[in-house]
């Protein structure tokens, strides 16, 4: 996330064709599970209403479409156990209070995630973006309508429901996205799920999921995009002949975009910053997940399952505490009000007291295959354990203790982060890397980006303790 604000104060085979199924490694009458998928059109109507584009900085404002915007859903059940729906959609983020919300409105599921894809050319969707500093660009009917349609989409998701056995692939694509910030540790692995038909051996869905930002077309852009995760849905779909989902993991750090070069299918190297990078990359992603599929195993579902846990985060960045008073975030406000206890209130009433803000981790259990549900933005030495040592020279707590790898506690074969799940509260730092204040690391003259858009450096280890927790259940 790029908020560029001013702080206060501071193997088998795949398929012939898209018909049936060649037999696939790993086969076993455990992979079956119910699955249905849908998706709906959420594009703003840029001349309706002015429309605040998110992702950058303030009083960028919506000059028309390239290319619509859309929530995909996926259900998953296994007969006579859970339901569960993923909801993705192209937008920079939606807040905590949204998901609760919304799973009121369908409660024929078991459990709703609600997450986003990171878009950094789509409408503000949690008031930073707005005409000026403080002022949301939130349009509360339009994320009320998102949030109204739902349900439907759901619906329909379900109803799409077919049996199929599930295969995984997983496949590096280091070219495709680059690391703003020191060090240079990456998350370079896409995960594709494979959701093919036990009666016709058909692809029925797939489930493509990623780690990098959506900002290809850079701070300039001034048309309303969803960037690569489309045409590279689109590529997939087009060999595949059916629907699929995007899930955003791993984009802290910074997994970006920006600056990647690729080129076109006749080898001429594309210019940046244009839409026709854009969807190149995007079909590059799409090529790079069908190949993959060439080498599937199937995945065994012993049992659907979730599991997911309330947290709460200190709000220590001055800016968020601005926002939050200025009432540009349209979420709740937390404070303490005993240890591990907490109540929300006005933030113009909070006196001197701490700003907490409420958010949730998430666990969801696909046999051999898991997801890791990610408030926000998280930097991947916290998913991989890739930590930097000995600590670089400057960093603000170089004994602090490194935060245990979402990764290294399981086990399952095809491990997934999705990022931004049911709430987005910014960068997730470890605590090692915390780099606010002089001498900065690497011999900087200045601190790299990433803390001014964070809550603060104890979430990274709040957030590992608490999947910790929630797995040793």
């Amino acid at each position: 996330m790029r908020w560029f604000i001013t702080l206060l104060l501071v193997g088998g085979t795949l398929f012939a064709g898209t018909g049936g199924m060649n037999p696939v490694q790993g086969e076993s009458p455990e992979n079956i599970i119910q699955a249905g998928f849908a998706q709906m059109d959420i594009t703003p109507d840029t001349k309706a209403a002015k429309v605040y584009i998110a992702g950058f900085g303030n009083n960028r404002v919506a000059t028309g479409v390239h290319d619509p915007l859309f929530a995909r859903a996926i259900v998953l059940e296994q007969p006579g156990g859970k339901k569960i729906g993923i909801v993705s959609v192209d937008l920079v983020g939606l807040f905590h209070d949204f998901t609760l919300e919304t799973r009121k409105l369908v409660p024929e599921l078991d459990y709703l995630v609600v997450c986003s894809t990171h878009n950094h050319n789509g409408p503000d969707t949690l008031g930073l973006w707005g005409p000026g500093f403080g002022r949301s660009g939130v349009d509360k009917a339009y994320v009320r309508s998102i949030q109204n349609r739902i349900p439907n989409l759901i619906r329909e998701a379900m109803a799409d429901r077919k049996p199929c056995k599930v295969v995984a692939a997983k496949a590096a694509a280091p070219e495709l996205l680059r690391d703003g910030r020191l060090p240079d540790i990456k998350h370079e692995d896409l995960v594709v799920l494979r959701f093919d038909e036990i009666k016709s051996g058909k692809t029925h869905g797939f489930l493509l999921q990623w780690n990098n930002h959506p900002e290809t077309v850079d701070s300039n852009g001034t048309l309303i995009t969803a960037d690569f995760p489309t045409p590279a849905l689109e590529t997939m779909a087009k060999r595949l002949g059916c629907k699929g989902i995007y899930l955003t993991g791993t984009v802290g750090g910074l997994m970006t975009t920006i600056g990647v070069k690729v080129k076109d299918k006749a080898g001429k190297e594309l210019a940046l910053k244009t839409f026709e990078t854009m969807n190149r990359l995007g079909e590059l992603l799409g090529e790079k997940a069908l190949g993959a599929l060439k080498e599937a195993k199937g995945v065994s579902i012993s049992q659907l399952e979730y599991r997911s846990k309330i947290v709460h985060f200190p709000v220590e960045n001055k800016g968020y505490q601005a926002f939050f008073k200025l009432g540009a975030f349209n979420r709740k406000a937390f404070v303490e009000t005993g240890k591990g206890q907490f109540e929300s209130i006005q933030p113009a009433d909070s006196g001197d007291r701490k700003f907490w803000m409420q958010s949730e981790v998430g666990w969801i259990g696909l046999g051999d295959a898991e997801f890791f549900l990610v408030p926000g933005e998280i930097y991947p030495e916290l998913v991989l354990g890739k930590y930097q040592d000995p600590v670089e020279p400057g960093a603000d707590f170089p004994e602090a203790p490194l935060e245990k790898s979402l990764f290294s506690m399981s086990k399952a074969k095809w491990k997934m982060t999705v990022g931004l799940a049911n709430d987005e509260v910014g960068y997730i730092i470890p605590k090692r890397q915390w780099d606010e204040k002089a001498p900065f690391c690497y011999g900087r003259e200045k601190s790299q980006y990433g803390e001014i858009n964070s809550l603060g450096n104890e979430t990274a280890p709040r957030l590992s303790e608490a999947f910790r927790e929630l797995l040793a259940k």
